[in-house]
């Protein structure tokens, strides 16, 4: 019973009629786990214990805490959800529920366990935040109690819990948590060096105690001599994971890190924080640069706070955050902080606001992802963001992770936009997508309808978001071309055999489905058009079926007549960039499974070896193509003061765009390089070259040509 006591003392805010369900709860879970023990030989019952405990420090509803109590008992016992929700009522049994489905879990490697297990606590908490604040108290018990694993387990347990608790927990805002299970978990992976570093740290702060003492004096008397009348001065303690990051990350030594001392002022209102904001700065000089308002600008978990930093005694840096109480409740506990009890029911609303934006992205990501590991990777940036604030032309503000392109920006303010934008103006300049922002800047983006994302987008997106997007968007169309170009090899075989697909019965064709493991004729034509199914063989199937309605002279050999293509976007089409084929050239299709078709010159040199990788569609060009298409020249011209000029002027003339330009000096007074640019077909080509040639500048101009 003493257990409950301890349990009944923190329980003062809720009233007799939740402390009796919640003491029923610890009944029910005590007689559960009856003859049950823990590593360390204790009774199972003091952890559920301990769990409810960590979240009634917090004062979280009832319900919680009656969860908390319950939270294993499913897991670990014979008792089914519908126990639970008949003695307790569903909504206890929905969260008890919640996080033992966490823990089912079962994988082949650990990056796939890890991937999975970060998706299901999201979709958990996108349900019920409860569930994550459950699970979240349970792996820090289970940390503060490490000690009685073996070593190796330990040491996972804190690598698992610095993978996944810690980020999701300070992406929620509850960096108590997250600190604390920091430093156990460093403690646990690194038990000798935390050792040396805590007590290293605490003969340093030993040393500093009389300065650090005198700055919060004279901190406290400037303040006293304000109109501010309710404030608070706390020192901050430096976190020991924290310190060991900074001289692993930054190559920093601890005297560098420990020569900064940090402060906390607490406040009634907002006012109030830039009003000591202002006598703080009287007391010693800021660091100007060091300065910043998460008051104004908030971050994504909603923590709020003026950070500064000033020139203390002696030139020593002193930090200080200002912020009111309420904003030092919610940078405690984050989410978990708009659960407390309120008078008859628990105000989940603000929750919500925090929640409800980033888990939907989350949830949007994981649709958009084919896999767990698709997923995770997606929301990296997200878990670890190195923050920028991006304005909109409206003033609204953008949170990014640092390293964001203009693209990432785009796709924060909306999908839309982000599909079909194709540059921006950053303060007013005209700058491309790739283009990486930094903070306070400015950014309008423009739009056409006609844009739409690109392969290369890939290679500077770096948000969850935007990389999911653009991903899907990709996939989309892969599909939708590769479907296009199966359809046009199917055909045209089957024009061959005088066959009308729209005449054969739907029962052979959903055999013909069974035989190739698709569900429509679009997924057949999809495997057709990205390589891994012959046409050719297809449509021997199809007759085979069809063979009771064929007599044996219809039959004939199939041959794969030429496949018409006519533009440089022929969807599922692409030209090979080793030989850059153009209207007029020879060419031959490469069917690569997985890749679709590849366009290549007939005596390209890397012909032969795709040979072997894939196998050779004829093909012509059609005798109407409208568009251009990429071609590499190589150069060698003299290197001297404007040739590059009238290298251009010479392309410009010759009505060609430059696609890209790479020109590299010689030690022999030449210069040498590809140049690529857009060419509508060989004539247009010979026409380019000859006019190059021509051009005293001019060594050496020839097409490369694998």
């Amino acid at each position: 019973m003493w257990l409950f006591f301890k349990l009944r003392y923190k329980l003062y805010y809720l009233d007799r009629e939740k402390i009796a369900l919640i003491y029923k709860a610890f009944r029910f879970a005590r007689a559960c786990h009856k003859g049950q023990m823990r590593h360390s030989g204790i009774p199972y019952i003091t952890h559920p214990v301990e769990v409810a405990l960590i979240l009634s420090a917090m004062k979280l509803d009832y319900q919680t805490i009656a969860a908390a109590l319950l939270h294993d008992v499913i897991e670990d016992t014979e008792v089914e959800k519908e126990v639970i929700a008949e003695r307790f009522g569903e909504p206890i049994a929905m969260l008890v529920d919640g996080v033992s489905k966490l823990t089912r879990l079962n994988f082949k490697n650990r990056e796939e366990e890890q991937a999975a297990y970060l998706r299901k606590m999201f979709l958990a908490t996108a349900s019920d935040v409860r569930i994550f604040m459950i699970k979240l108290a349970d792996r820090l018990h289970n940390m503060r109690t490490l000690e009685s694993l073996p070593p190796e387990k330990q040491r996972r347990k804190a690598e698992e819990t610095l993978t996944i608790y810690v980020p999701v927990a300070n992406r929620f805002g509850m960096h108590e948590f997250a600190m604390e299970m920091e430093d156990l978990s460093f403690t646990a992976k690194y038990p000798l060096r935390s050792k040396v570093l805590a007590a290293a740290v605490e003969k340093a702060e030993g040393e500093r105690a009389e300065q650090f003492n005198q700055i919060k004096q004279d901190i406290k008397e400037v303040l006293a001599r304000s109109p501010l009348v309710q404030y608070e001065v706390k020192g901050r303690r430096k976190q020991l994971y924290s310190i060991y990051k900074k001289m692993r990350d930054k190559k920093l030594l601890l005297s560098e890190i420990l020569d900064v001392y940090a402060f906390r002022v607490l406040l009634e209102s907002v006012d109030d924080c830039y009003r000591c904001l202002g006598v703080t700065h009287q007391l010693y000089v800021p660091f100007s640069e060091r300065f910043k308002d998460y008051i104004a600008n908030s971050k994504a978990n909603k923590y709020q706070s003026l950070h500064t930093t000033l020139f203390g005694p002696n030139g020593v840096p002193v930090e200080v955050q200002i912020r009111t109480y309420e904003m030092d409740r919610l940078a405690s506990h984050g989410l978990a902080s708009h659960w407390l009890y309120k008078v008859g029911e628990v105000d989940v609303s603000q929750a919500e606001l925090i929640k409800q934006e980033w888990l939907q992205n989350l949830l949007d990501m994981w649709k958009l992802s084919g896999n767990s590991v698709e997923f995770i990777e997606n929301v990296k940036m997200d878990l670890f963001p190195n923050t920028i604030y991006i304005f909109t032309p409206q003033g609204e503000v953008r949170e990014l992770p640092q390293g964001s392109s203009v693209l990432d920006f785009a796709y924060a303010v909306h999908t839309d936009i982000g599909e079909n934008c194709v540059a921006a103006r950053v303060d007013r300049h005209l700058v491309p997508l790739s283009t990486i922002l930094s903070s306070g800047q400015t950014v309008e983006v423009i739009t056409s309808p006609e844009a739409k994302p690109e392969f290369s987008w890939l290679k500077f997106v770096v948000t969850g978001k935007a990389r999911s997007k653009v991903s899907n968007y990709l996939k989309h169309q892969r599909r939708k071309q590769s479907i296009i170009l199966g359809e046009s090899l199917f055909q045209q075989i089957l024009i061959q055999q005088q066959v009308a697909l729209q005449h054969v019965k739907e029962s052979y064709l959903k055999k013909l489905f069974e035989r190739y493991k698709c569900k429509t004729i679009d997924d057949l034509y999809e495997t057709i058009g990205l390589g891994y199914q012959e046409p050719e063989q297809v449509v021997e199937s199809l007759l085979a079926l069809l063979g009771a309605q064929k007599s044996s002279e219809d039959d004939k050999a199939i041959l794969m007549p030429e496949l018409i293509i006519g533009a440089a976007d022929d969807p599922g089409i692409k030209m090979a960039n080793c030989c850059y084929p153009v209207p007029g050239d020879k060419v031959l299709g490469v069917m690569t499974p997985g890749l679709g078709m590849t366009v290549h010159v007939a005596h390209c040199k890397k012909i032969g070896r795709v040979r072997q990788q894939g196998r050779m569609i004829p093909l012509r060009w059609s005798d109407e193509i409208s568009s251009e298409f990429p071609v590499e020249l190589k150069l060698v011209v003299e290197d001297k003061i404007g040739s590059l000029n009238n290298l251009t002027s010479i392309l410009a003339a010759s009505q060609v765009s430059i696609i890209d330009l790479d020109v590299r000096g010689l030690e022999n007074g030449f210069a040498e390089g590809n140049v690529k640019v857009w060419i509508k077909d060989r004539l247009h080509l010979a026409k380019v070259l000859r006019l190059l040639r021509r051009e005293r500048i001019v060594i050496q101009a020839s097409r490369h040509c694998g």
